[in-house]
């Protein structure tokens, strides 16, 4: 299966180098030996479970003829070619992508052969988080009219009225993100004070500050990352803490240090609390940090694609070895803009996550997790802030979603009618089969008697 969007069908020599060390290790131990370890099993799509099963569950995906990833799909997904959006080029070409996920119990309890779910409790010496400290941010006109521009491009998109190279959804989702971080991000003029979420989070980074003069914090932000030459959001930051009284020596950014040495040093100096704000991105700071020492807060500005994103994010404060018992996470929310659904699609994928790999799950399908796009419903009714109409816009998308399936359905259905209708021509042609084989069959065993059990003896032949 070739051009399957998102999802890399070819691997890499390190994966199969990995594979070839795995399978020798199980081949010389009985199929035993291996044991993988992971906070985010599944990140990017569903399909992430062949991956580990082909490591750890590769006999009995031989045995079921799902080794081959073409025949995993086919079992487990539901694909259909779609369009690839591709600005400044002539040709926009089209792509499969992996659209849902179905036979979730027979999956589930394929996967859970070889995994095992490890949830965290009070006994293993975390820090505690009582709750999470929700920080709205009220809706004020410019956004209120920004909502609403990107109302009238998903109109103009819907309508064909523009080229798809030049605007598409996911274009306005990403605007419609950068909205809800700051407006300036997109060419807009950004109120300060309870309407802007960088002087929420300064205020509350401040009042921490200032309460545990030993502990740290993290602000964690994927948008506007430290550029020279525009607006972005960690040098407004920086700048605004500053001018709060906290040292500029005192606040890091993390993509200034790139390599491996200068990280380590950077998370000793945070760990020590020589510095004690450090911002960064889920990619930089999020995987593999450990700066949970001293760690206090953390602070989500924007909203990750991925629940495994998150998981990543907050293993960096909910870890062994942290000195507070307990932490605290905030989460800054934009009412009526793109943080309130993407917030709450989060939530969704984890949930079904957690079902997945502890084998709660009752449902047979479900959309894959790679999907970062909204619908032309769910932005309408993100700018007109009505709860029926977010509604409405849920039950339309889950309408499309059972249109596709009863499409497939009655595909599956017209085959087979046909085949049953074929199916007397097939017995009739079978049995003409058989009986000319029973013929031949016969006429073989005679023609290979011997000659003289064949020969007719007279009554007057003697020895």
């Amino acid at each position: 299966m070739k051009n399957l969007n998102g999802i890399n069908t070819k691997g890499s020599s390190k994966c199969m180098d990995l594979l070839h060390k795995v399978r020798y290790v199980q081949r010389t131990n009985g199929g035993r030996g291996v044991v993988l370890a992971t906070g985010t099993p599944l990140c990017n799509s569903i399909s992430d479970a062949y991956a580990m099963q082909l490591y750890l569950q590769y006999d009995e995906l031989e045995k079921s003829h799902l080794d081959v990833f073409d025949n995993w799909v086919k079992t487990f997904a539901f694909t259909r070619a779609t369009l690839r959006d591709r600005c400044g080029y002539l040709q926009i070409p089209f792509c499969e992508k992996v659209l849902q996920i179905f036979n979730l119990p027979e999956l589930s309890r394929m996967f859970s052969q070889i995994a095992i779910f490890h949830a965290m409790d009070d006994t293993e010496e975390m820090p505690k988080l009582e709750s999470y400290t929700d920080v709205t941010i009220k809706r004020f006109p410019v956004l209120t009219a920004y909502m609403n521009s990107l109302c009238e491009r998903t109109e103009a998109i819907r309508g064909k009225a523009v080229d798809r190279r030049i605007d598409n959804m996911l274009k306005v989702s990403t605007d419609g993100r950068k909205a809800a971080l700051d407006l300036r991000l997109v060419g807009k003029e950004q109120p300060t004070g309870e309407s802007s979420k960088i002087c929420q989070c300064v205020e509350r980074v401040t009042a921490l500050y200032n309460k545990y003069p030993q502990m740290t914090q993290l602000i964690i932000c994927d948008y506007a990352t430290p550029k020279s030459d525009a607006f972005n959001v960690y040098d407004a930051l920086k700048e605004n803490l500053v001018q709060c009284g906290i040292p500029a020596a005192q606040i890091a950014f993390i993509h200034h240090y790139h390599t491996e040495s200068r990280k380590l040093e950077l998370f000793r100096k945070f760990n020590a609390g020589d510095i004690r704000i450090l911002i960064g991105s889920t990619f930089k700071l999020g995987i593999g940090a450990n700066v949970q020492e001293r760690l206090k807060a953390i602070h989500h500005l924007d909203v990750p694609w991925r629940p495994a994103d998150m998981i990543q994010r907050e293993g960096r404060i909910l870890r062994r070895g942290n000195q507070n018992k307990n932490v605290i996470i905030y989460r800054y929310i934009t009412e009526s803009s793109f943080d309130s659904y993407s917030w709450q699609i989060l939530e969704t994928k984890q949930r079904f996550i957690t079902q997945f790999l502890t084998g709660t799950t009752y449902q047979r399908s479900i959309e894959d997790l790679e999907n970062q796009v909204l619908t032309y419903a769910q932005v309408k009714a993100l700018a007109l802030a009505e709860p029926l109409m977010k509604q409405l816009a849920e039950k339309e998308n889950e309408v499309k979603n059972l249109k596709i399936l009863l499409s497939r359905e009655r595909q599956t259905l017209a085959e087979q009618k046909k085949e049953l209708a074929q199916i007397d021509e097939k017995i009739k042609a079978a049995r003409q089969r058989w009986e000319t084989s029973i013929a031949a069959v016969g006429a073989l065993k005679k023609n290979m008697m011997p000659m003289h059990a064949r020969m007719p003896i007279s009554e007057s032949s003697h020895f």
